[in-house]
This record gives C-alpha cells, structure tokens and sequence, in this order.
C-alpha cells in the first residue's frame, strides 16, 4: 500500500504539477469507514480545485493498484 501512495504522490507532482511538502492518511471512520481521508500539505498555494485533485488522485491509485480498482467498482 505504501508503494502505491507513494506512486501516487510522484505523479501528482509530475502529471499536474502540484509540490507536495506533507501528506498523512487514515481511515475515515466517521463518516465513510469504507474510505481514507488524504491530508496534503503543499509547498505553494494552488488554486486547484480540491474536487478536481480528489479525482486524479483515485484515478491514479486505479492505475496503480488493480485491487483497488476492482472495489471501486
């Protein structure tokens, strides 16, 4: 799983150019246990839209892991 966030967190730098300063994830127990919640801390502001940043993100971990990809279905 590391490697695959990790895969992830390189391609948002690479493919849509956001510098990655922190990143930490976890569980969301609260309202959707099923999920994880990505907490990013950038080295510049963006105005990147977050909703935007939330679908590359699990676009690439798709590609990235097939498990994945297969419960998203």
């Amino acid at each position: 799983m590391e490697t695959h966030i990790t895969n992830v967190i390189y391609k948002l730098h690479d493919e849509i150019g956001i510098d990655i300063e922190h990143y930490t994830i976890a569980p969301d127990q609260e309202e959707n246990p099923t999920c994880h919640e990505w907490i990013i801390e950038l080295r510049k502001p963006t105005d990147m839209d977050q909703a935007y940043l939330t679908k590359k993100i699990d676009l690439f971990l798709q590609e990235n892991n097939a498990d994945y990809q297969s419960k998203r279905k």
